[in-house]
């Protein structure tokens, strides 16, 4: 069985800086808090994650390493993605497509909406919009790269 849990990161900045761009948006202290709450939940939780992919924008990465420091999982094993900033539906399924089997248990980190969409396609559950560090756990009995859409059970949302 395979496991995907898909998080969208947690609260960065508005674009309080004069010339900051959407990509460079900082996690709040309120965000570093939610994020090792996530963290500290999965490693309570005995999450065993293989893989961490994130996208490359600052707050979505800082999410991914906070996570990654709680469930101790080496910061340098981290993939970074560009194409899971303004995603599609249809570039996180060839990420996941891509992935090797030796790979049971996922964490993608990103944004919204695609994570929603990606985590409402591959269940068929109607979750509206994932909250700022929440997650959604789906399983599958299959390998990755015959994930598609409703294929996935989903299993929890957690806010």
């Amino acid at each position: 069985m395979k496991k995907l849990f898909l998080v969208r990161h947690a609260e960065a900045n508005e674009n309080v800086f004069k010339g900051m761009s959407d990509f460079e948006r900082m996690l709040t202290n309120t965000g570093i808090a939610q994020a090792s709450h996530l963290g500290n939940f999965l490693n309570q939780n005995f999450v065993n994650v293989d893989l961490i992919i994130t996208s490359d924008a600052e707050r979505t990465f800082t999410t991914s390493k906070i996570i990654a420091e709680q469930i101790k999982y080496p910061l340098e094993d981290i993939i970074s993605s560009h194409n899971m900033y303004k995603s599609s539906v249809r570039l996180y399924l060839e990420i996941l497509h891509e992935l090797s089997d030796v790979n049971e248990c996922i964490l993608l980190v990103g944004h919204n909406p695609e994570i929603t969409y990606i985590a409402e396609f591959l269940t068929g559950a109607e979750i509206n919009i994932m909250e700022l560090a929440s997650f959604v756990e789906i399983h599958f009995d299959t390998n990755w790269k015959e994930v598609s859409k409703n294929s996935g059970v989903f299993k929890q949302y957690k806010v």
